[in-house]
């Protein structure tokens, strides 16, 4: 939202500008925690209530995996989008992070339809275009890595249980 808050200011109707502030809000709070976990981790570990926060070193590790976390699932989706819709990379980034927060804030499982709907605002363009891009991005993002972890784990278990499943297979069946 700091570097370009209009395609968000369609969909928030705030002005751009108070998009812009809200972002640099948000990053001055990162900033201020990074200070606060930097010099309290110099004294004594960082601890509220009953959780010890994590050292400075993690909490950039958390946040370099976040963005390249989101960067790369708002990529998945930005080279899918048609090419006559398009913003920036930088933009829809921005836009994508944003249907991702109203996506987890609606409580709809995997945000479905708040996201779309969002992107779908945002995007603009041919909307059959659109949503036929986001199809795809959901089965990409979602379906194939559930598809390829079902499959892993029952290799491990059918490597797991080999002896067992030999064992049944060579066996006489009993009729």
């Amino acid at each position: 939202m700091v570097h370009r808050g209009d395609p968000i200011a369609d969909i928030d109707h705030f002005h751009p500008l108070a998009n812009r502030l809200i972002g640099l809000g948000l990053l001055g709070a990162l900033v201020v925690y990074f200070v606060w976990i930097t010099r309290m981790r110099w004294r004594r570990a960082a601890i509220v209530g009953n959780f010890k926060l994590p050292g400075p070193k993690l909490t950039l590790g958390q946040m370099a995996l976040g963005v390249i976390d989101i960067c790369s699932a708002s990529a998945a989706l930005y080279v899918l989008l048609p090419a006559e819709s398009r913003l920036g990379f930088p933009a829809f980034a921005t836009l994508y992070s944003f249907a991702s927060v109203l996506g987890i804030a609606s409580h709809a499982p995997g945000g479905i339809g708040v996201f779309e709907a969002t992107i779908l605002e945002g995007v603009g363009g041919s909307e059959s275009s659109v949503l036929a891009s986001l199809l795809l991005f959901r089965g990409i993002y979602y379906a194939v890595p559930f598809i390829a972890a079902m499959a892993m784990l029952g290799g491990v278990e059918a490597v797991r249980r080999w002896r067992s499943l030999r064992e049944a297979m060579l066996a006489p069946s009993e009729e």
